[in-house]
């Protein structure tokens, strides 16, 4: 049972992580499709002289809500597990390094087997974490590109229908840009690996502190 329990909890982990990646995937996706849709505009309006239809930037409009509507359930159908991840990330580098300072002089104590296995489950959490974070950027970085395909528009002269649907698309992507929140927690980015380590050295320093004066 003591081996079925932490399988268990391996493969829920890993799972949760399948889940979350392939959504992000699915989001970038879109971002892309619209992009190319724009940047197919664009190619064909420097051919033709021809404006855009209000009907195709309304249809634009609408796909970027739903795709944004969809980046911002991400974070909200996937944010007990992931934030029970980052806590592990957190809790198993915090006893990494503590186990460090109260490192075992033999090789073969226990203490020095608690370390190896505890520095593998922080390597693999930490990997976890960076790939889900490039993945969470991807799907800015996508909607980012379709702010500037969207401003490449803007050298074309259009109907003033058209313009303010166009610039409604833009003040969208600009005032809020797409983040994978889990809630009103985390943002996932690259700075979250930056929050774990500065709350990692402030629990080592409570643990230590802690050794001092019950020493």
């Amino acid at each position: 049972m003591c081996i079925i329990i932490p399988l268990q909890m391996v493969v829920m982990y890993y799972v949760d992580d399948a889940d979350f990646i392939i959504q992000c995937d699915i989001a970038s996706e879109f971002y892309r499709q619209i992009e190319m849709v724009l940047v197919e505009t664009q190619e064909h309006l420097m051919g033709n002289d021809r404006s855009i239809r209000l009907e195709d930037a309304q249809k634009w409009h609408q796909l970027l809500k739903r795709n944004r509507m969809i980046v911002g359930q991400i974070g909200s159908i996937t944010k007990i597990p992931q934030l029970l991840s980052l806590l592990e990330v957190t809790g198993n580098l915090t006893v990494f390094l503590y186990s460090i300072f109260n490192l075992a002089t033999s090789l073969n104590s226990p203490e020095n087997a608690f370390l190896k296995t505890t520095a593998g489950y922080t390597f693999v959490g930490l990997i976890r974490l960076h790939f889900k974070t490039r993945k969470a950027e991807q799907v800015t970085d996508a909607e980012g590109r379709v702010h500037d395909a969207l401003f490449a528009l803007n050298e074309f002269p259009q109907a003033l229908e058209v313009q303010l649907e166009l610039q409604g698309m833009r003040n969208t992507i600009t005032a809020t840009p797409a983040r994978i929140a889990f809630g009103n927690y985390v943002v996932l980015h690259k700075g979250v690996l930056l929050s774990i380590f500065n709350q990692v050295v402030t629990y080592l320093i409570v643990l230590l502190q802690f050794d001092k004066s019950n020493s």
